[in-house]
C-alpha cells in the first residue's frame, strides 16, 4: 500500500473536484440543450421530422468528432497534460455559443449555425472531460467494484 502526503491528497481532491465539475457542466448543458432547443426550432419549422433531424445533428457530429479528438488528445504532449489544453480552450467557447443559442432564435439560419457550432465544440471536449475521470483513479482500483449490488455466493 502506498502512502500519500497531505499535499498530494489536497491536489488529488482539487483535481477530482475540477474533473467532476467539468463532467457536470457538460452534462447539464447537453440536457438543457436537448430540452430547450426543440421549442426554439418549432417557432420556425412546422415539421417535427425536420426538428428531429436538426436535433440529431449533434449525435451525428459526435460519431466523427469524438473518436478523432480522443485520438488527437492521446498524442498531445504539453506541460498541462494531454487533455487539459482542449478543455481550457473548448469549455469557454462552448459556453459562449451556449449563451448565444436563445439570442439567435430570431433567425432560423443563424440559430442553425449557432446550434451546429455549439454541437461541434461541445462534441470536441465531451470525450476529453469523460476521459479524465479514469486518469485520476489508480490502476489497481480499475477493476474493483464499488457497490455491493452483485449477488454473493451462497
Amino acid at each position: 500500500m502506498t502512502t500519500v502526503s497531505a499535499g498530494q491528497r489536497t491536489r488529488i481532491r482539487r483535481i477530482t473536484f475540477l474533473v467532476a465539475l467539468a463532467v457536470f457542466a457538460q452534462e447539464s448543458t447537453w440536457n438543457f440543450y436537448e430540452s430547450q432547443v426543440p421549442p426554439l426550432l418549432r417557432e420556425h419549422l412546422g415539421s417535427a421530422a425536420v426538428v428531429g433531424l436538426l436535433m440529431g445533428m449533434d449525435n451525428l457530429l459526435g460519431i466523427f468528432i469524438q473518436p478523432w479528438i480522443g485520438n488527437r488528445s492521446d498524442r498531445t504532449r504539453t506541460s498541462w497534460g494531454r487533455r487539459m489544453p482542449y478543455l481550457v480552450a473548448g469549455m469557454p467557447i462552448a459556453a459562449g455559443l451556449f449563451v448565444l443559442i436563445p439570442h439567435s432564435a430570431a433567425s432560423l439560419p443563424l440559430l442553425i449555425a449557432v446550434l451546429f457550432s455549439y454541437a461541434l465544440v461541445a462534441n470536441t471536449f465531451k470525450p476529453i472531460a469523460e476521459a479524465l475521470v479514469p486518469d485520476f483513479i489508480a490502476s489497481t482500483n480499475w477493476t474493483k467494484r464499488t457497490c455491493s449490488c452483485s449477488a454473493s455466493p451462497r
